[in-house]
Protein backbone atom coordinates (compact mmCIF):
# COMPACT_ATOMS: atom_id res chain seq x y z
CA UNK A 1 0.00 0.00 0.00
CA UNK A 2 3.04 2.44 0.91
CA UNK A 3 4.84 1.63 -2.30
CA UNK A 4 1.25 2.45 -4.52
CA UNK A 5 -0.01 5.31 -2.58
CA UNK A 6 3.18 7.74 -2.08
CA UNK A 7 6.32 6.49 -4.26
CA UNK A 8 4.91 8.56 -7.22
CA UNK A 9 5.50 11.69 -5.71
CA UNK A 10 8.88 10.48 -4.85
CA UNK A 11 8.70 9.76 -1.53
CA UNK A 12 10.98 7.22 -0.95
CA UNK A 13 11.80 5.28 2.67
CA UNK A 14 14.85 3.68 3.52
CA UNK A 15 13.54 1.34 5.94
CA UNK A 16 10.38 -0.20 4.04
CA UNK A 17 12.35 -0.24 1.11
CA UNK A 18 14.74 -3.13 2.51
CA UNK A 19 11.33 -4.80 3.72
CA UNK A 20 9.49 -4.42 0.56
CA UNK A 21 12.47 -5.52 -1.53
CA UNK A 22 11.64 -2.25 -3.40
CA UNK A 23 13.79 -1.47 -6.80
CA UNK A 24 13.83 1.32 -9.25
CA UNK A 25 12.46 -1.03 -11.76
CA UNK A 26 9.76 -2.18 -10.24
CA UNK A 27 8.18 0.57 -8.78
CA UNK A 28 5.68 1.24 -11.52
CA UNK A 29 5.06 -2.31 -12.01
CA UNK A 30 3.93 -2.79 -8.08
CA UNK A 31 1.74 0.28 -8.39
CA UNK A 32 0.20 -1.06 -10.96
CA UNK A 33 -0.45 -4.30 -9.46
CA UNK A 34 -1.96 -2.92 -6.53
CA UNK A 35 -3.92 -0.93 -8.10
CA UNK A 36 -5.36 -3.41 -10.30
CA UNK A 37 -5.46 -6.26 -7.80
CA UNK A 38 -7.18 -3.93 -5.28
CA UNK A 39 -9.82 -3.08 -7.88
CA UNK A 40 -10.80 -6.19 -9.10
CA UNK A 41 -11.67 -7.34 -5.42
CA UNK A 42 -13.68 -4.62 -4.29
CA UNK A 43 -15.41 -5.46 -8.11
CA UNK A 44 -15.82 -9.47 -6.64
CA UNK A 45 -16.81 -8.52 -3.13
CA UNK A 46 -20.22 -7.46 -2.15
CA UNK A 47 -20.78 -3.70 -1.58
CA UNK A 48 -19.41 -2.21 1.73
CA UNK A 49 -19.13 1.30 3.43
CA UNK A 50 -16.06 1.32 4.69
CA UNK A 51 -12.39 0.23 2.66
CA UNK A 52 -10.12 -0.82 5.83
CA UNK A 53 -6.24 -0.92 5.01
CA UNK A 54 -4.28 -1.22 7.79
CA UNK A 55 0.16 -0.80 7.83
CA UNK A 56 2.56 -0.02 11.06
CA UNK A 57 4.03 1.98 9.07
CA UNK A 58 1.52 4.27 8.71
CA UNK A 59 1.96 5.61 12.69
CA UNK A 60 4.94 7.42 11.04
CA UNK A 61 3.80 9.24 8.39
CA UNK A 62 4.37 13.34 8.22
CA UNK A 63 1.82 15.51 6.96
CA UNK A 64 2.31 15.45 3.02
CA UNK A 65 2.39 11.89 3.35
CA UNK A 66 -1.47 11.38 5.08
CA UNK A 67 -2.20 14.03 2.82
CA UNK A 68 -1.33 11.76 -0.23
CA UNK A 69 -3.04 9.10 1.13
CA UNK A 70 -6.42 10.61 0.83
CA UNK A 71 -5.29 12.09 -2.43
CA UNK A 72 -4.79 8.63 -4.17
CA UNK A 73 -7.48 6.62 -2.01
CA UNK A 74 -10.45 9.76 -3.06
CA UNK A 75 -11.45 7.33 -6.14
CA UNK A 76 -12.78 4.86 -3.26
CA UNK A 77 -13.55 7.15 -0.82
CA UNK A 78 -14.92 10.54 -0.05
CA UNK A 79 -13.84 11.01 3.73
CA UNK A 80 -10.36 9.55 5.50
CA UNK A 81 -10.82 8.25 8.86
CA UNK A 82 -7.97 6.53 11.24
CA UNK A 83 -7.50 3.82 13.77
CA UNK A 84 -4.56 3.07 15.83
CA UNK A 85 -4.23 1.10 18.79
CA UNK A 86 -1.80 2.14 21.29
CA UNK A 87 -0.03 0.37 23.66
CA UNK A 88 1.20 1.87 26.68
CA UNK A 89 4.92 3.35 26.13
CA UNK A 90 6.84 1.24 28.07
CA UNK A 91 5.29 -2.07 26.43
CA UNK A 92 5.73 -0.36 23.33
CA UNK A 93 9.61 0.34 23.52
CA UNK A 94 10.00 -3.48 25.01
CA UNK A 95 8.18 -4.60 22.13
CA UNK A 96 10.68 -2.39 19.81
CA UNK A 97 13.29 -3.44 21.71
CA UNK A 98 12.61 -7.16 21.56
CA UNK A 99 12.18 -6.57 17.46
CA UNK A 100 15.64 -4.88 17.41
CA UNK A 101 17.66 -7.82 19.25
CA UNK A 102 16.07 -10.35 16.91
CA UNK A 103 16.86 -8.46 13.67
CA UNK A 104 20.53 -7.68 15.13
CA UNK A 105 19.90 -3.87 14.65
CA UNK A 106 20.87 -3.71 18.49
CA UNK A 107 22.84 -6.11 21.09
CA UNK A 108 21.36 -4.52 24.37
CA UNK A 109 18.41 -4.71 26.25
CA UNK A 110 17.68 -1.80 27.69
CA UNK A 111 14.13 0.54 27.33
CA UNK A 112 15.65 3.34 25.52
CA UNK A 113 12.51 5.84 25.09
CA UNK A 114 12.00 7.31 21.13
CA UNK A 115 11.73 10.51 20.64
CA UNK A 116 8.11 11.75 22.71
CA UNK A 117 8.01 14.74 20.82
CA UNK A 118 8.18 12.78 17.61
CA UNK A 119 5.69 9.97 18.94
CA UNK A 120 3.01 12.96 19.99
CA UNK A 121 3.61 14.42 16.86
CA UNK A 122 2.64 11.19 15.39
CA UNK A 123 -0.54 11.18 16.58
CA UNK A 124 -1.36 14.95 16.59
CA UNK A 125 -0.81 14.72 12.53
CA UNK A 126 -3.03 12.26 11.95
CA UNK A 127 -5.67 13.80 14.27
CA UNK A 128 -5.29 16.83 12.60
CA UNK A 129 -5.47 15.32 9.00
CA UNK A 130 -8.48 12.51 9.41
CA UNK A 131 -11.90 13.49 8.95
CA UNK A 132 -11.93 11.66 12.29
CA UNK A 133 -9.17 9.91 14.36
CA UNK A 134 -9.88 6.93 16.58
CA UNK A 135 -7.30 6.35 19.29
CA UNK A 136 -7.89 3.29 21.25
CA UNK A 137 -5.98 2.07 23.82
CA UNK A 138 -4.03 -1.84 23.73
CA UNK A 139 -5.39 -2.70 27.31
CA UNK A 140 -7.74 -5.55 28.15
CA UNK A 141 -9.48 -3.06 30.31
CA UNK A 142 -10.05 -0.20 27.66
CA UNK A 143 -11.46 -2.82 24.87
CA UNK A 144 -14.81 -3.77 24.15
CA UNK A 145 -15.59 -7.15 26.02
CA UNK A 146 -12.31 -7.26 26.41
CA UNK A 147 -11.54 -8.55 23.17
CA UNK A 148 -9.48 -6.73 20.46
CA UNK A 149 -11.53 -8.46 17.47
CA UNK A 150 -14.63 -6.98 18.82
CA UNK A 151 -13.15 -3.60 19.86
CA UNK A 152 -12.09 -3.26 16.24
CA UNK A 153 -14.85 -4.17 14.44
CA UNK A 154 -17.44 -2.32 16.63
CA UNK A 155 -14.89 1.24 16.28
CA UNK A 156 -14.82 0.53 12.07
CA UNK A 157 -17.99 -0.62 11.99
CA UNK A 158 -17.84 -4.07 10.78
CA UNK A 159 -19.84 -6.58 11.20
CA UNK A 160 -18.21 -9.35 13.54
CA UNK A 161 -21.01 -12.35 12.72
CA UNK A 162 -18.96 -12.67 9.58
CA UNK A 163 -15.14 -12.60 10.30
CA UNK A 164 -13.14 -15.01 10.42
CA UNK A 165 -10.43 -15.28 12.81
CA UNK A 166 -9.00 -18.32 13.24
CA UNK A 167 -5.87 -17.75 11.29
CA UNK A 168 -4.85 -14.78 14.00
CA UNK A 169 -0.60 -14.57 13.63
CA UNK A 170 1.60 -12.49 16.41
CA UNK A 171 4.91 -11.59 15.49
CA UNK A 172 7.05 -13.93 17.87
CA UNK A 173 8.87 -12.35 20.83
CA UNK A 174 12.84 -13.85 21.23
CA UNK A 175 13.38 -15.62 24.68
CA UNK A 176 16.52 -14.97 26.82
CA UNK A 177 17.42 -19.08 26.13
CA UNK A 178 17.57 -17.77 22.15
CA UNK A 179 19.50 -14.65 22.31
CA UNK A 180 22.82 -16.19 21.60
CA UNK A 181 21.39 -18.62 18.92
CA UNK A 182 19.50 -15.95 16.95
CA UNK A 183 22.71 -13.71 17.01
CA UNK A 184 24.49 -16.80 15.02
CA UNK A 185 21.69 -17.15 12.65
CA UNK A 186 21.86 -13.21 11.78
CA UNK A 187 25.13 -13.52 10.61
CA UNK A 188 24.52 -16.44 8.65
CA UNK A 189 21.78 -14.18 7.14
CA UNK A 190 24.04 -11.07 6.40
CA UNK A 191 24.26 -11.86 2.68
CA UNK A 192 20.60 -12.19 2.07
CA UNK A 193 18.49 -9.32 1.28
CA UNK A 194 17.03 -7.78 4.15
CA UNK A 195 13.00 -8.91 3.42
CA UNK A 196 14.61 -12.12 2.57
CA UNK A 197 15.75 -12.91 6.21
CA UNK A 198 12.44 -11.86 8.18
CA UNK A 199 10.95 -15.37 6.93
CA UNK A 200 13.67 -17.30 8.73
CA UNK A 201 13.51 -15.27 11.85
CA UNK A 202 10.30 -15.09 12.44
CA UNK A 203 10.22 -19.09 12.05
CA UNK A 204 13.57 -19.90 13.84
CA UNK A 205 12.06 -18.71 17.50
CA UNK A 206 8.76 -20.64 17.72
CA UNK A 207 10.76 -23.83 16.43
CA UNK A 208 13.27 -23.42 19.24
CA UNK A 209 10.64 -23.16 21.63
CA UNK A 210 8.16 -25.23 20.50
CA UNK A 211 11.10 -27.91 20.77
CA UNK A 212 13.10 -26.52 23.77
CA UNK A 213 10.63 -24.02 25.65
CA UNK A 214 11.94 -20.66 26.34
CA UNK A 215 11.85 -18.03 29.20
CA UNK A 216 10.47 -14.18 28.78
CA UNK A 217 13.04 -11.27 28.73
CA UNK A 218 12.72 -9.30 31.76
CA UNK A 219 12.52 -5.55 31.74
CA UNK A 220 13.43 -3.70 34.91
CA UNK A 221 10.17 -1.78 36.61
CA UNK A 222 12.34 1.60 37.10
CA UNK A 223 13.24 1.46 33.86
CA UNK A 224 9.67 0.85 32.73
CA UNK A 225 8.31 3.68 35.01
CA UNK A 226 10.66 5.73 33.57
CA UNK A 227 10.24 5.55 30.17
CA UNK A 228 6.41 5.83 30.36
CA UNK A 229 7.33 8.74 32.74
CA UNK A 230 9.14 10.50 29.42
CA UNK A 231 5.68 10.41 27.22
CA UNK A 232 3.72 12.44 30.17
CA UNK A 233 2.73 15.68 27.82
CA UNK A 234 1.77 13.30 25.12
CA UNK A 235 -1.12 11.30 27.02
CA UNK A 236 -2.05 14.08 28.75
CA UNK A 237 -3.18 15.59 25.77
CA UNK A 238 -4.73 12.30 25.13
CA UNK A 239 -6.48 12.23 28.53
CA UNK A 240 -7.74 15.55 27.69
CA UNK A 241 -8.93 14.73 24.33
CA UNK A 242 -10.27 11.15 24.66
CA UNK A 243 -11.03 10.14 28.18
CA UNK A 244 -11.04 13.63 30.88
CA UNK A 245 -12.64 11.00 33.26
CA UNK A 246 -10.22 8.57 32.37
CA UNK A 247 -6.35 7.52 34.60
CA UNK A 248 -4.10 10.90 34.79
CA UNK A 249 -1.68 9.89 31.71
CA UNK A 250 -4.42 8.07 29.89
CA UNK A 251 -3.21 4.47 31.00
CA UNK A 252 -3.29 2.37 33.80
CA UNK A 253 -0.02 3.04 35.63
CA UNK A 254 -0.07 -0.45 37.41
CA UNK A 255 4.02 -1.87 37.15
CA UNK A 256 3.65 -4.63 39.12
CA UNK A 257 3.88 -7.41 36.48
CA UNK A 258 7.64 -5.65 36.06
CA UNK A 259 10.35 -7.59 37.97
CA UNK A 260 12.61 -5.02 40.38
CA UNK A 261 15.41 -6.69 38.68
CA UNK A 262 15.77 -7.61 35.43
CA UNK A 263 17.37 -11.16 35.02
CA UNK A 264 17.92 -12.05 31.48
CA UNK A 265 20.88 -14.90 31.86
CA UNK A 266 19.14 -17.95 31.36
CA UNK A 267 20.69 -20.13 28.03
CA UNK A 268 19.86 -23.42 26.53
CA UNK A 269 22.09 -26.27 28.12
CA UNK A 270 24.76 -27.81 25.64
CA UNK A 271 22.59 -31.02 25.93
CA UNK A 272 19.43 -28.86 25.16
CA UNK A 273 21.22 -27.72 22.01
CA UNK A 274 22.55 -31.32 20.63
CA UNK A 275 18.43 -32.32 21.06
CA UNK A 276 17.52 -29.33 18.89
CA UNK A 277 20.54 -30.47 16.67
CA UNK A 278 19.55 -33.65 16.05
CA UNK A 279 15.84 -32.41 15.61
CA UNK A 280 17.29 -30.25 12.74
CA UNK A 281 19.32 -33.00 11.48
CA UNK A 282 15.99 -35.44 11.29
CA UNK A 283 13.79 -33.37 9.81
CA UNK A 284 16.46 -32.24 6.70
CA UNK A 285 16.73 -36.21 6.29
CA UNK A 286 12.60 -36.69 6.22
CA UNK A 287 12.65 -34.26 3.44
CA UNK A 288 14.78 -35.77 1.52
CA UNK A 289 18.04 -33.94 2.28
CA UNK A 290 21.53 -34.31 3.05
CA UNK A 291 22.18 -33.04 6.54
CA UNK A 292 25.29 -31.18 7.64
CA UNK A 293 28.09 -33.71 8.81
CA UNK A 294 27.40 -33.68 12.83
CA UNK A 295 28.68 -30.71 14.77
CA UNK A 296 31.10 -31.31 17.69
CA UNK A 297 28.90 -31.67 20.35
CA UNK A 298 31.58 -31.32 23.08
CA UNK A 299 31.45 -27.35 22.09
CA UNK A 300 28.35 -25.34 22.58
CA UNK A 301 29.59 -22.83 19.59
CA UNK A 302 30.03 -25.60 16.90
CA UNK A 303 26.59 -27.47 17.97
CA UNK A 304 24.59 -23.65 17.75
CA UNK A 305 26.48 -22.88 13.84
CA UNK A 306 25.52 -26.12 13.00
CA UNK A 307 21.23 -25.69 14.46
CA UNK A 308 21.34 -22.19 12.18
CA UNK A 309 23.32 -23.82 8.87
CA UNK A 310 21.14 -26.50 9.14
CA UNK A 311 17.33 -24.51 9.32
CA UNK A 312 18.67 -22.30 6.66
CA UNK A 313 17.98 -25.03 3.79
CA UNK A 314 15.17 -26.63 6.41
CA UNK A 315 13.32 -23.27 6.16
CA UNK A 316 13.97 -22.71 2.40
CA UNK A 317 12.50 -26.34 1.63
CA UNK A 318 9.62 -25.90 3.57
CA UNK A 319 8.84 -21.85 2.15
CA UNK A 320 9.27 -23.14 -1.09
CA UNK A 321 6.95 -26.25 -0.63
CA UNK A 322 4.41 -23.73 0.64
CA UNK A 323 4.62 -21.33 -2.33
CA UNK A 324 4.17 -24.10 -4.69
CA UNK A 325 1.59 -25.42 -3.38
CA UNK A 326 -0.15 -21.52 -3.23
CA UNK A 327 0.74 -21.28 -6.92
CA UNK A 328 -1.28 -24.65 -7.63
CA UNK A 329 -4.41 -23.05 -5.55
CA UNK A 330 -3.84 -20.01 -7.60
CA UNK A 331 -4.00 -21.95 -10.76
CA UNK A 332 -7.03 -24.09 -9.86
CA UNK A 333 -8.51 -20.63 -8.77
CA UNK A 334 -8.10 -19.17 -12.15
CA UNK A 335 -9.19 -22.57 -14.07
CA UNK A 336 -12.60 -22.25 -12.38
CA UNK A 337 -12.72 -18.64 -12.70
CA UNK A 338 -12.48 -18.95 -16.91
CA UNK A 339 -14.75 -22.31 -16.45
CA UNK A 340 -17.44 -19.79 -15.27
CA UNK A 341 -16.87 -16.80 -17.27
CA UNK A 342 -15.66 -14.59 -14.74
CA UNK A 343 -12.86 -11.93 -14.89
CA UNK A 344 -9.43 -12.95 -13.42
CA UNK A 345 -6.45 -10.25 -12.13
CA UNK A 346 -3.02 -11.29 -13.38
CA UNK A 347 -0.77 -12.76 -11.46
CA UNK A 348 1.47 -10.18 -9.65
CA UNK A 349 3.97 -12.88 -8.02
CA UNK A 350 6.46 -11.23 -9.90
CA UNK A 351 5.95 -8.27 -7.47
CA UNK A 352 5.29 -9.77 -4.56
CA UNK A 353 7.04 -11.87 -2.09
CA UNK A 354 5.01 -14.51 -1.22
CA UNK A 355 5.31 -15.66 2.44
CA UNK A 356 3.75 -18.52 3.81
CA UNK A 357 3.60 -16.92 7.11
Amino acid sequence: MEVAATLPLGHRRVGLDRRANLRDDNIEGRRAAFIRDLDDELARAPKCHTLLLMSEDLFTCTKNAVQTYREFFARYASRLESLMYLRRQDRWLASLTLQGRKSGARQGLELIPATPKHYGSNIRIWNAESDACHIRRFEQEFLLNGDLIDDFCATAGADRADLATVAVHANPAIMQEQLDLIDVLNRKLERMPFYRRIRYRRTFIPFCADILGGTKIEFERGAAVEAFESYKGINGWLRATRDAAGPPLFFNADFSDYPEVARNDRRYTLDQLVHLQSVVAGRLRELGLTAPPVADQGSRDNVMNYIASAFIPLRKVEFESARALLKSRKADERKLAEDLGLSTTEDVSDFYDEDDG
